[in-house]
């Protein structure tokens, strides 16, 4: 099976804190990485249901994103 490589934001853009009592959302640069693409897995938890896709990042670890994560590096060609 040939595996796709993909960039995934590994941190999220925003970050939560409560420094002056009350929640604030601020902009926090977000970090990347590379990897392998493997599937998709399909959840479904009562009334909620989703998709994430699993990624093996370079250094072997497993790692189970958003769909919004992962953006494939290749392009893939048609006959």
């Amino acid at each position: 099976m040939q595996l796709r490589k993909v960039e995934v934001r590994l941190t999220d853009r925003r970050q939560m804190s409560d420094d002056t009592g009350k929640m604030i959302w601020k902009f926090i640069p977000a970090t990347y990485g590379t990897g392998y693409f493997h599937c998709w897995e399909h959840y479904k938890e009562g009334k909620n249901k989703g998709i994430f896709g699993i990624v093996e990042l370079e250094d072997g670890t497993l790692r189970q994103c958003d769909v919004d994560q992962i953006r494939f590096l290749d392009k893939p060609t048609t006959n």
